[in-house]
């Protein structure tokens, strides 16, 4: 009989973190989380109290463990040029302490990034964290998978803090408040519900041909921010007004963002089964629930 394999994923009590620990339980591995907080997480998980740059608790919390899914980290694309000294610490150091745990544990990693074609904190933090993973690869003989998730959206996705378009675009439509679109709003997203990113990042996880490999998570379809905004409006039925405004620091332009799915349909069997419209429409439900 096969032992029960064992996942610790850093970041655990976040919005993917919780949907991606849900799926892992259903597939039979046994959960254990690293955050800085408990909040409702489910009992029939262990949390590891503390922080992904703490070596002691970090290695606590990898003792044993088959996979890691590091999903740890600070947020944001303006935000964190005004914060680039602690994203450096908890983006980059963070993700060099847990390598050098999954090393001495042989505990496979997979590395959550992110599409980086801008000149900003956030993805610079995210390129070093990828680049240090290859070097641990070739250097240390780290298990490791790097995946890109795109623009993951759906329930329970907060909308306050870091700005993130679906349910900013969502709450503000709801509220009867301006959505604010940057520039002409031309700029592209590849959106992929959480169900579906969860699903093929296990996918990927499981996979033996995805070790040492790149993959972006995504459903290779591209939409821009304004089609958004309007298909927001749409759905709510809202009056409210759209707000462009200059573009914001850390993106550039007109930029187009998709997935390329050339490397997750060769190393997976992974199809999105949730489209645009569908899974916006179970957003939208789920924010007009929690505003009521």
């Amino acid at each position: 009989m096969e032992k029960t394999k064992k996942v610790l994923i850093t970041g655990g009590g976040g919005f993917i973190g919780k949907h991606l620990a849900e799926l892992l339980q259903s597939k039979g591995y046994k959960v254990a989380i690293l955050d800085r907080s408990d909040k409702n997480v489910p009992k029939s998980i262990k949390v590891f109290k503390g922080d992904v740059r703490d070596a002691k608790t970090v290695a606590k919390a990898m003792k044993g463990m088959d996979y890691v899914y590091h999903l740890a980290g600070l947020l944001g694309t303006e935000e964190l040029i005004f914060n680039s000294i602690e994203a450096v610490d908890v983006n980059v150091i963070g993700a060099l302490t847990i390598m050098d745990a999954a090393v001495k544990n042989n505990t496979k990693l997979v590395l959550i990034s992110k599409p980086n074609p801008w000149l900003n904190t956030y993805s610079i933090t995210k390129e070093a964290s990828e680049k240090f993973c290859i070097m641990y690869q070739k250097e240390f003989g780290l298990k490791a998978t790097i995946v890109k998730w795109f623009s993951v959206y759906g329930p329970g996705q907060k909308h306050y803090g870091v700005q993130k378009a679906v349910p900013t675009f969502i709450v503000k439509a709801l509220q009867g408040e301006a959505l604010p679109v940057f520039d002409k709003g031309k700029q592209t997203a590849d959106f992929i519900f959480t169900s579906d990113a969860v699903r093929a990042t296990v996918l990927v996880g499981e996979s033996p041909k995805a070790e040492g490999k790149i993959v972006e998570i995504g459903t290779g379809e591209e939409t821009t921010v304004i089609d958004l905004a309007k298909m927001v409006l749409k759905m709510t039925g809202s009056k409210s007004k759209i707000d462009y405004l200059p573009m914001r620091k850390g993106e550039d332009k007109n930029a187009r963002v998709v997935a390329d799915t050339t490397m997750l349909k060769k190393v997976t069997n992974f199809k999105p089964e949730v489209d645009l419209e569908t899974g916006m429409t179970e957003t939208v439900a789920f924010y007009k629930k929690l505003l009521a």
